[in-house]
């Protein structure tokens, strides 16, 4: 009785409840916004065939977020660096291959795990550096590099937008780790420098096109299709919304109405009530997951937690923005909503991470503190 209990001390009870409300509206959504694309357009006449599959991606990445949150998250202190070169090898392969994607059974976008390979390494990165990354040589310039090849592998996929999340989070993770000021404007000024560069040599011509039909002083007179259309049903919903089954805008937005475009058929269909629901939640996943980081039993587990929640709260805000045409185009699911199972498995397995750390199990010893190269 005394292990079950000491299993369960400090686990963080909200958070399941959360990202299940997250899920239940996601399926409800997917199944309304899919299902005539579904029967009309593919798939042997059937409605549910989005709505069945992402049940499917569910149920197994509900399975991989208890096994990972029964692991203590040490644990993946002492395989960052194996889990950094699975990732750069499936980050290789697939720009050899000319795919952003690997199809066994079903398509499996390594961009996804890249995510959450990331923050472990750079989360164990940084802890063995300590003090340290206040000098350059040891911080912030090698730390600039590490995000730079990453970023610049997702890129390469193409996926802009993957990797910006990637650079953002592990930025936010380099300012808790103890960056200074200073370090972060000489970060901001080489990224962007760098980003610039990735753009022009590894992205595509469309990348640059939906950022000129976004930015209102370009001269582009085609609108930005998804944040206009998108933004046009969120308006349409008022406050109540239309009724599910009812968008006008899923036909128009179709085959993005289930994923890029979930959250605007979801403000049209439920209304401003609906869509306010969805924002609470994910600031009730922001809160509990800085939540679980602040208390944290050591450095690599804030940094877990942190980083976590930043890239799940910064995908969730792009998404938004994108369906509000405040931001150009960017091809992000909305988090636990939008169909797509390589990132709900992804996200899941990053709630499983939190809880691992809201445990804080006391099971491993830290006596080592080998450097993280």
């Amino acid at each position: 009785m005394k292990r079950n209990l000491n299993i369960m001390r400090g686990k963080d009870v909200a958070l399941p409840f959360i990202v299940a409300g997250l899920m239940l509206l996601g399926l409800i959504m997917i199944y309304s916004a899919s299902q005539y694309y579904a029967y009309q357009k593919l798939y042997n006449n059937n409605p549910a065939y989005f709505f069945t599959r992402q049940c499917a991606f569910g149920a197994l990445g509900l399975i991989a977020m208890v096994i990972v949150a029964q692991i203590d998250y040490r644990w993946w202190q002492r395989l960052a660096i194996p889990v950094m070169l699975v990732v750069l090898l499936m980050l290789i392969a697939v720009s050899v291959l000319g795919e952003s994607r690997f199809f066994i059974g079903d398509s499996v976008q390594p961009s996804e795990p890249s995510k959450l390979g990331a923050i472990i390494y750079i989360a164990a990165w940084l802890v063995s550096k300590g003090d340290r990354i206040e000098q350059a040589s040891y911080g912030v310039i090698p730390f600039a590099i590490i995000t730079g090849v990453i970023a610049g592998l997702i890129m390469a996929q193409p996926d802009l937008s993957t990797a910006l999340i990637v650079i953002v989070t592990t930025v936010v993770m380099f300012f808790i780790a103890g960056a200074q000021v200073k370090q972060l404007v000489l970060l901001g000024v080489f990224g962007s420098a760098t980003l610039v560069v990735l753009i022009r040599t590894l992205g595509q011509e469309y990348q640059a096109g939906r950022f000129e039909d976004w930015w209102p002083f370009s001269g582009a007179q085609r609108g930005g299709w998804l944040g206009v259309h998108s933004s046009a049903a969120l308006r349409n919903g008022g406050f109540f919304g239309v009724g599910l089954g009812q968008s006008e805008g899923a036909p128009i937005l179709r085959p993005l109405a289930h994923t890029d475009a979930i959250f605007g058929i979801l403000g049209e269909e439920l209304g401003f009530v609906g869509a306010l629901l969805v924002l609470g939640l994910f600031a009730s996943l922001a809160y509990r997951g800085y939540r679980i980081a602040m208390h944290a039993s050591d450095q690599f587990g804030m940094l877990l937690a942190a980083g976590v929640t930043t890239q799940l709260v910064i995908q969730a805000a792009i998404h938004v923005g994108v369906c509000m045409f405040l931001f150009p185009e960017t091809g992000v699911t909305l988090p636990f909503v939008s169909y797509g199972g390589s990132s709900l498995v992804t996200s899941l397995v990053g709630i499983g991470l939190l809880l691992s750390v809201s445990r804080g199990s006391q099971g491993l010893s830290l006596e080592w503190q080998e450097e993280t190269l």
